[in-house]
């Protein structure tokens, strides 16, 4: 089998100048391009010539033209994040992940790819006898993360109007917050004023963006936790309790169970070499 990547044959934030112009007929080497743009583009699709936005990804097929150019007037030409693998490997990570080829992939993150490349030519540089099965770890992510990017992209534009979707980044992080911060006590009119929202918008939005409310949210990280200091620790149920967020230990326990159908001694006495 040919090597997956060739380490010359990938770039994060490589430059065109204004009028660069890429022609390639395709299926000269049997690899798949796979690029995301991080400024304004011309590209030819399978629906024609498109002007792709910033963070917008493509994969080619094998029999594809590969043709992309500046946009016509642009003073900076542009700028893409990309790389070329073998298309026998690429194929079938494509296929499972129903990603399409030769086709505009919105994802709105110009960086998307940034980290994935600069992981796999850090294997390419320093290889040893497990470097092919890392690369090939790691373009699987980089194809996974492009997939979850354009279906959460696509998402966002049926569900959300132009100015909803301005709030949705703020609103990723404060979510991203209240599952990794969860032992915090936080307010919803804190969190609507991070945003400069009543707590009552705040709410119908969060609910909008995330199916759940930001208690939900806040609960279910909390009883995850619970669950893996239940099953890896001996920590009293106490202890943990307060580990969690949650002074009361008897609404903690309340709760557990009501979640989960079972008590938190009972969770670990099903599933802990601790339990007593």
């Amino acid at each position: 089998m040919r090597q997956l990547i060739q380490p010359h044959l990938l770039g994060i934030d490589t430059g065109h100048a204004p009028g660069f112009r890429f022609d390639s007929p395709g299926a000269i080497d049997e690899t798949c391009l796979v690029m995301c743009f991080r400024t304004p583009v011309r590209i030819l699709t399978r629906n024609g010539i498109e002007t792709g936005a910033p963070g917008c990804c493509i994969l080619h097929s094998l029999d594809f033209r590969e043709y992309h150019f500046s946009v016509p007037g642009s003073r900076e030409g542009f700028r893409n994040d990309w790389l070329k693998a073998a298309f026998e490997v690429v194929s079938p990570i494509v296929a499972e992940l129903k990603l399409p080829y030769d086709t505009l992939l919105p994802t709105g993150r110009p960086d998307l790819l940034e980290s994935g490349i600069a992981a796999i030519r850090a294997e390419l540089e320093n290889p040893d006898g497990y470097s092919d099965t890392a690369v090939r770890l790691l373009l699987h992510q980089l194809l996974l993360a492009i997939r979850r990017a354009y279906t959460e992209e696509m998402r966002c534009r049926t569900v959300m109007t132009p100015s909803e979707r301005d709030y949705y980044p703020a609103f990723r992080k404060i979510c991203d917050s209240l599952r990794k911060e969860y032992r915090r006590e936080f307010r919803i009119g804190s969190l609507a004023a991070e945003v400069n929202l009543s707590p009552e918008r705040f709410s119908v939005l969060y609910r909008k963006f995330f199916g759940r409310s930001p208690y939900a949210e806040l609960i279910d990280a909390r009883i995850l936790a619970a669950k893996r200091l239940l099953t890896s620790t001996a920590f009293t149920v106490k202890e943990i309790s307060a580990m969690c967020g949650w002074q009361d230990q008897y609404y903690f326990s309340r709760l557990f169970k009501e979640k989960c159908a079972v008590s938190p001694r009972d969770f670990r006495r099903h599933y802990n070499r601790y339990a007593k």
